[in-house]
Protein backbone atom coordinates (compact mmCIF):
# COMPACT_ATOMS: atom_id res chain seq x y z
CA UNK A 1 0.00 0.00 0.00
CA UNK A 2 1.34 3.40 -0.54
CA UNK A 3 2.70 5.65 1.84
CA UNK A 4 -0.05 8.69 2.64
CA UNK A 5 2.57 11.27 2.76
CA UNK A 6 3.84 10.13 -0.86
CA UNK A 7 0.11 11.07 -2.41
CA UNK A 8 0.27 14.75 -0.80
CA UNK A 9 1.46 17.38 -2.92
CA UNK A 10 2.37 20.42 -1.44
CA UNK A 11 2.90 23.43 -3.88
CA UNK A 12 4.70 26.13 -2.73
CA UNK A 13 3.74 30.33 -4.92
CA UNK A 14 6.70 32.65 -4.13
CA UNK A 15 5.42 35.80 -4.74
CA UNK A 16 7.76 37.86 -4.35
CA UNK A 17 10.02 39.63 -7.41
CA UNK A 18 13.26 39.89 -5.32
CA UNK A 19 15.45 36.62 -6.55
CA UNK A 20 16.84 35.25 -3.01
CA UNK A 21 15.25 37.73 -0.68
CA UNK A 22 13.07 37.40 3.26
CA UNK A 23 9.77 35.08 1.08
CA UNK A 24 12.17 33.22 -0.62
CA UNK A 25 14.43 31.90 2.47
CA UNK A 26 11.07 31.17 4.08
CA UNK A 27 9.61 29.31 1.57
CA UNK A 28 13.17 27.42 0.88
CA UNK A 29 12.85 27.02 5.44
CA UNK A 30 9.30 25.74 4.84
CA UNK A 31 9.77 23.05 1.63
CA UNK A 32 12.72 21.57 2.95
CA UNK A 33 10.79 20.65 6.18
CA UNK A 34 7.87 19.25 3.43
CA UNK A 35 10.43 17.02 2.10
CA UNK A 36 11.93 15.70 5.17
CA UNK A 37 8.39 15.01 6.70
CA UNK A 38 8.09 12.71 2.91
CA UNK A 39 5.90 15.05 1.10
CA UNK A 40 5.88 15.71 -2.80
CA UNK A 41 6.94 19.45 -3.14
CA UNK A 42 6.80 21.86 -5.81
CA UNK A 43 7.75 25.65 -5.98
CA UNK A 44 6.16 27.97 -8.75
CA UNK A 45 7.72 31.36 -8.80
CA UNK A 46 4.45 33.96 -9.62
CA UNK A 47 7.20 36.36 -11.72
CA UNK A 48 8.73 34.54 -13.80
CA UNK A 49 5.50 32.97 -14.97
CA UNK A 50 3.80 34.86 -17.78
CA UNK A 51 0.35 35.80 -17.01
CA UNK A 52 -2.33 37.87 -18.55
CA UNK A 53 -4.08 40.15 -16.39
CA UNK A 54 -7.94 38.91 -16.08
CA UNK A 55 -10.11 41.42 -18.02
CA UNK A 56 -13.86 40.69 -16.20
CA UNK A 57 -14.97 39.08 -19.88
CA UNK A 58 -16.79 36.31 -17.56
CA UNK A 59 -15.77 33.05 -19.71
CA UNK A 60 -14.61 31.39 -16.42
CA UNK A 61 -18.40 31.96 -15.69
CA UNK A 62 -20.18 30.53 -18.27
CA UNK A 63 -17.73 27.76 -20.21
CA UNK A 64 -15.89 26.87 -16.53
CA UNK A 65 -12.48 28.34 -18.41
CA UNK A 66 -10.37 31.15 -19.17
CA UNK A 67 -10.04 32.68 -22.83
CA UNK A 68 -6.23 33.19 -21.74
CA UNK A 69 -3.75 30.23 -22.65
CA UNK A 70 -0.72 31.07 -20.85
CA UNK A 71 1.68 29.82 -18.13
CA UNK A 72 -1.37 31.00 -15.36
CA UNK A 73 -3.79 27.95 -17.35
CA UNK A 74 -0.64 25.66 -18.61
CA UNK A 75 1.43 25.53 -15.29
CA UNK A 76 -0.39 27.26 -12.30
CA UNK A 77 -4.00 26.03 -12.62
CA UNK A 78 -3.12 22.16 -13.25
CA UNK A 79 -0.31 22.30 -10.14
CA UNK A 80 -3.44 24.25 -7.63
CA UNK A 81 -5.37 21.51 -8.85
CA UNK A 82 -2.76 18.58 -7.68
CA UNK A 83 -2.15 20.56 -4.88
CA UNK A 84 -3.50 18.93 -1.14
CA UNK A 85 -1.19 21.83 0.85
CA UNK A 86 -0.68 25.27 -0.62
CA UNK A 87 1.93 27.65 0.92
CA UNK A 88 1.78 31.21 -0.25
CA UNK A 89 5.56 33.07 0.54
CA UNK A 90 4.87 37.12 -0.17
CA UNK A 91 6.11 39.96 0.91
CA UNK A 92 3.79 43.01 1.87
CA UNK A 93 3.79 45.76 -0.78
CA UNK A 94 2.60 49.14 0.34
CA UNK A 95 -0.36 46.83 2.25
CA UNK A 96 -1.23 44.61 -0.28
CA UNK A 97 0.62 41.48 -2.54
CA UNK A 98 3.00 42.04 -5.35
CA UNK A 99 1.30 42.83 -8.99
CA UNK A 100 2.61 39.00 -9.96
CA UNK A 101 0.40 37.32 -7.17
CA UNK A 102 -2.50 39.72 -7.38
CA UNK A 103 -2.39 39.13 -10.96
CA UNK A 104 -2.74 35.14 -9.96
CA UNK A 105 -5.38 35.81 -7.31
CA UNK A 106 -7.81 37.53 -10.10
CA UNK A 107 -7.46 34.39 -12.60
CA UNK A 108 -7.92 31.60 -9.63
CA UNK A 109 -11.89 32.89 -10.11
CA UNK A 110 -12.08 30.19 -12.83
CA UNK A 111 -11.74 27.78 -10.15
CA UNK A 112 -14.65 29.38 -7.77
CA UNK A 113 -16.88 29.86 -10.90
CA UNK A 114 -16.23 25.89 -11.76
CA UNK A 115 -16.64 25.29 -7.90
CA UNK A 116 -20.54 27.22 -7.27
CA UNK A 117 -21.59 28.58 -10.63
CA UNK A 118 -20.96 25.14 -13.20
CA UNK A 119 -20.81 22.92 -10.40
CA UNK A 120 -17.86 20.98 -11.30
CA UNK A 121 -15.50 20.71 -8.24
CA UNK A 122 -11.95 18.84 -8.69
CA UNK A 123 -12.16 18.96 -4.93
CA UNK A 124 -14.86 17.29 -4.10
CA UNK A 125 -13.68 14.94 -0.96
CA UNK A 126 -10.41 16.51 -0.74
CA UNK A 127 -9.13 18.06 2.54
CA UNK A 128 -6.95 20.29 1.52
CA UNK A 129 -4.91 23.11 3.40
CA UNK A 130 -3.34 26.61 3.18
CA UNK A 131 -0.04 28.71 4.73
CA UNK A 132 0.59 32.17 4.23
CA UNK A 133 4.37 33.52 4.93
CA UNK A 134 4.18 36.73 4.81
CA UNK A 135 6.97 39.28 5.05
CA UNK A 136 6.44 43.07 5.55
CA UNK A 137 8.01 45.99 7.07
CA UNK A 138 7.37 49.71 8.06
CA UNK A 139 8.71 52.73 9.94
CA UNK A 140 7.36 56.32 10.90
CA UNK A 141 3.77 57.52 11.21
CA UNK A 142 1.90 54.49 9.64
CA UNK A 143 2.55 52.01 11.96
CA UNK A 144 1.14 53.49 14.20
CA UNK A 145 -2.42 53.04 12.60
CA UNK A 146 -1.93 48.90 13.20
CA UNK A 147 -0.77 49.44 17.08
CA UNK A 148 3.16 48.78 15.87
CA UNK A 149 5.15 49.70 19.20
CA UNK A 150 8.65 48.46 18.26
CA UNK A 151 9.58 50.82 15.84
Amino acid sequence: MQNQKDRFHVLGINGSPRHKGNSQYLMSCFMEEMKGRGYNTQILDAPKLKINSCIGCGNCETKGICIFKDDFTNVFLPAVIKADIIVLSSPIYFYAFPAALKALIDRIQVLWSRKYRLKLDEFKGRKRQGVLLAVGATKGNDCDWFGCNWV
